[in-house]
């Protein structure tokens, strides 16, 4: 059976960067938006991927050890460290010509919390209690249990869009540029 390049339409496309410096677990993934997060955890308790978005929306995002996958595959990984960040568009319903047009960077969206220096940001235990339940149920989960309003709006100003360098927050997108949050400026949390 043939099949006209007119009528084929794309419902599902898979983007991925690989990050070969830091660990899955080694930060937290958050995007504006999004609630819903989840971090399987494997029968034995080991923690594996990390979601945001659910399976039913049109954009979610995927991060894993893909050098672990590939072990568990009969696979050789090239690197002791692979993240793989996905981004997993559906519903797209659009011909193979216009991906190009059509599809936007979905890694502009994503914004990624170094765990080491969230801690170090701010001595307060409330912060470090989020961080350590973001850890464990993600991003999302983790914000839709803060008490009230406005403990999530403190802490969402810590995940804020002002790019400056060396921050504990780096946003992914425009090609290789990584855009950088300085926590040390505004701390989420008053206490140090």
């Amino acid at each position: 059976m043939r099949v006209s390049t007119t009528s084929a339409r794309v419902t599902r496309l898979d983007l991925a960067v690989d990050d070969l410096l830091h660990p899955v677990h080694s930060f937290v993934p958050f995007r504006r938006l999004c609630n819903v997060s989840g971090i399987y955890t494997s029968w034995c308790g080991q923690k594996g991927t990390i979601y945001l978005g659910s399976k039913l929306s049109p954009l979610q995002f995927a991060n894993y050890d893909k050098a672990r996958q590939l072990l568990e595959t009969g696979g050789q990984p090239q690197f002791q460290i692979q993240t793989r960040l996905e981004a997993r568009y559906r519903y797209l319903g659009i011909s193979p010509s216009q991906i190009a047009t059509t599809v936007q960077n979905a890694f502009v969206r994503l914004e990624i919390a170094d765990l080491a220096k969230a801690y170090a940001a701010c001595s307060c235990q409330k912060w470090k209690d989020f961080l350590a339940w973001c850890s464990s149920v993600g991003s999302c989960k983790a914000l839709a249990q803060l008490p009230s309003k406005s403990v999530r709006s403190s802490i969402c100003r810590g995940y804020g869009n002002r790019p400056s360098r060396g921050g504990s927050l780096r946003r992914f997108g425009k090609a290789s540029k990584a855009r950088f949050r300085n926590w040390n400026q505004q701390p989420p949390c008053r206490g140090r």
